[in-house]
């Protein structure tokens, strides 16, 4: 079946119609949406659970401008964690390794970082397979006057 100039017409305009329901989901919902995913929403879970499940509807401008935002979720884990691990594959590599840069820079470097944290942090550093990024927060584990930070630099 070849291709015709009213089919075209037809896939132009429902990639403008999607395009256009983004675009509104954006403007109408985003501050409901950014306080949902930072728990301020007023019903809390069932919210963030709710905004978790829009990210895929969103445009990928969208999820690249709110990257970090979205990063420091996904090292607090949870069952919504698979979800936001597959919006990092909607946006180009540079931009998260510059975002994981990052974060693993202000919990290596911050005085008040835990054990969770690096363990939150080496566990996502892995799934997104940054070696390089999972290097530097063993180095800086081994040197942390915390011997539960410490142990984490053995395995």
């Amino acid at each position: 079946m070849a291709c015709t100039s009213e089919w075209h017409r037809y896939t132009d305009a429902e990639r403008a119609y999607f395009s256009a329901i983004q675009d509104f989901v954006v403007l109408a919902y985003e501050p409901i949406m950014l306080a949902a995913l930072d728990g301020r929403a007023h019903d809390g879970p069932r919210s963030f659970r709710a905004a978790i499940g829009v990210l895929p509807l969103l445009p990928q401008r969208w999820i690249e401008e709110n990257l970090d935002v979205l990063a420091r979720l996904a090292l607090e884990g949870g069952p919504e964690w698979f979800a936001l691990n597959a919006e990092f594959d909607r946006v180009p590599t540079e931009k998260l390794n510059d975002v994981l840069q990052i974060i693993t820079n202000e919990i290596t470097l911050s005085e008040s970082a835990g054990p969770d944290e690096y363990r939150a942090l080496l566990s996502l550093l892995k799934e997104r397979a940054k070696d390089d990024l999972i290097a530097r927060v063993i180095a800086r584990a081994a040197e942390s006057p915390n011997p539960e930070i410490r142990e984490l630099s053995d395995g």
